[in-house]
């Protein structure tokens, strides 16, 4: 949330000679509109001893700079919703003993039988599930059940998007056609039709650096780890930045600890594996999940299964990483401390009592005081000194590679996949609008893409408004691959796919205000 404030003329003459051209042009008005992050940042680059500026300064000690807000976790979504249909759904007969009873061997310990993608056994019973099944599905006829496909929101790169896609297509909705006299069915009622489609990526020299742009990105950002875990390994100290990692047997943060203390064990973890490249997604279409259908095209609701590990993230075992450490430490050290290096018995390191945070923020309006922020103020006792530093031998856990391991098994119990909701745009038949269309998002920057924090101003509108993504999420622009599927699929014709974020609403003209038109 950010503060506005109308500046006179005195303050905005300073900030017209700081700021953009379109800010000069509407500094023309009597007074302009500026947010208190940006008087934040021209306040910071003032000269001190200004006596207009001066007085403005502790309004906006607080204000939080410009950055990117992600969108909601589907990772945490996603086992949310898998660690429900454990609990909650029983598993399937051919599990059970002649009996009626489970059987001894549990049932959740009998996968995965295989490490292969949309494969049978690489489903847990009681996945997978038929597509489009209800939300409000209540197997149990209890109020809390549910089941839900989440939206997918987030920004994927370019080169992380799957390179086949195989569309489920009982409707022939395929062919862009209106279909008015098939009756809309449950999906278990049609015969599965199945076309390979292929990624159809755009050629132009611009797109190409966008594609760039986003690998380099990617492995700026898996370099970065690396680098911040050799700076710590090289000067374990409290000044350096520290990587993911932990505490070995942390002390209980208490008044008591604050003093001298002896360098603690500090487990540093390994680099996280980079997102693996999406060879093969499937895509459900139904024609009972229209979204709208226009001049150009037709828009549907889809079920996009892709690989688990494309948005979730892979785990690390604390419980293997500390007898890791243990291991490594009795090695080092000896079974009883008895060839441990005397430095690590040194008091070379203390514990402080630190507070951070802000006061709270006040503004009146007229007789009446409101608190714009709460304070923020907190307590903290920080280590400050050399760390013991050690590099834990323990790899992230992935399925895909190897099942999990003992600790983690037992209430990770998940299929290979997951699915997620996307709209899927197919055109009409010589209409270049939806390839037009997917060449565009293929060009557009990354921060068209990004949700920001705060507010803007856009001309001639005089209201502020939140500072969201400019377009839909993008997904891949596919064709249907005709040398892998049947002769039949020559003599007709089937619709390019664009995939996008399914957000936003349809337009109704007799709705919208002034400040829509």
């Amino acid at each position: 949330m950010s503060d506005f404030y109308y500046l006179e003329p005195a303050v905005r003459t300073d900030l017209e000679k700081k700021f953009s051209p379109s800010l000069r042009k509407a500094a023309i008005k009597s007074r302009v509109l500026v947010t208190a992050s940006m008087l934040r940042d021209f306040l910071a680059s003032c000269k001190e001893g200004n006596v207009i500026i001066g007085p403005y300064s502790r309004f906006f000690q607080g204000e939080d700079g410009r950055h990117c807000v992600p969108v909601y976790s589907l990772d945490s979504l996603l086992r949310e919703n898998e660690r429900w249909i454990v609990s909650n759904i029983m598993p399937p007969k051919r599990l059970r003993d002649s009996n009626g009873g489970v059987p001894n061997t549990s049932w959740k310990m009998l996968w995965p039988s295989s490490s292969k993608l949309f494969t049978p056994t690489a489903y847990p019973p009681p996945w997978p599930f038929e597509p489009f099944l209800k939300d409000d599905w209540h197997p149990q006829e209890k109020f809390s059940n549910f089941f839900h496909t989440p939206t997918l929101q987030q920004y994927i790169p370019r080169h992380l998007l799957p390179k086949t896609l195989v569309v489920h297509d009982p409707w022939g909705l395929l062919c862009a056609t209106n279909a008015r006299g098939e009756r809309v069915c449950e999906w278990v009622e049609k015969d599965d039709v199945v076309h390979i489609y292929k990624l159809h990526p755009n050629t132009h020299p611009d797109a190409r650096a966008r594609y760039n742009e986003d690998l380099e990105e990617f492995e700026a950002q898996l370099n970065e780890e690396k680098v911040k875990i050799d700076a710590f390994l090289a000067n374990p100290h409290s000044h350096t930045p520290l990587p993911d990692g932990m505490l070995y047997k942390p002390l209980q943060a208490t008044r008591d600890v604050c003093g001298p203390a002896k360098p603690p064990v500090y487990i540093v973890f390994p680099p996280k594996p980079p997102q693996p490249v999406a060879e093969v997604a499937h895509l459900y279409l139904s024609k009972g999940s229209t979204l709208g259908a226009g001049n150009h095209s037709f828009v549907y609701s889809a079920e996009f299964e892709i690989p688990r590990s494309l948005v979730v993230d892979e785990l690390l075992c604390k419980e293997c990483v500390m007898n890791d450490v243990k291991h490594i430490l009795e090695e080092q050290d000896g079974k009883h401390g008895e060839t441990r290096n005397a430095k690590w018995n040194d008091l070379c390191g203390r514990y402080v009592l630190k507070v951070r945070g802000n006061p709270a923020r006040m503004r009146r309006f007229g007789e009446q005081e409101y608190e714009i922020s709460s304070d923020t103020h907190e307590t903290k006792i920080e280590y400050v000194g050399p760390y013991r530093a050690i590099q834990t031998k323990v790899e992230y856990q992935n399925l895909e590679r190897a099942p999990y391991c003992e600790h983690l098994c037992k209430d990770n119990v998940h299929p290979l996949t997951v699915k997620t909701r996307v709209a899927a745009k197919l055109s009409l038949k010589h209409d270049p609008q939806l390839a037009n269309e997917a060449k565009n998002y293929q060009l557009f920057p990354k921060h068209f893409f990004e949700h920001h924090n705060g507010f803007t101003v856009i001309e001639p509108f005089k209201n502020p408004i939140p500072t969201g993504a400019i377009v839909p999420q993008f997904y891949g622009h596919y064709q249907i691959d005709r040398a892998n599927s049947p002769e039949s699929v020559d003599a007709l014709y089937y619709s390019p796919i664009l995939l996008v974020e399914e957000c936003g609403e349809s337009v109704d003209p007799h709705k919208l205000n002034a400040d829509d038109l």
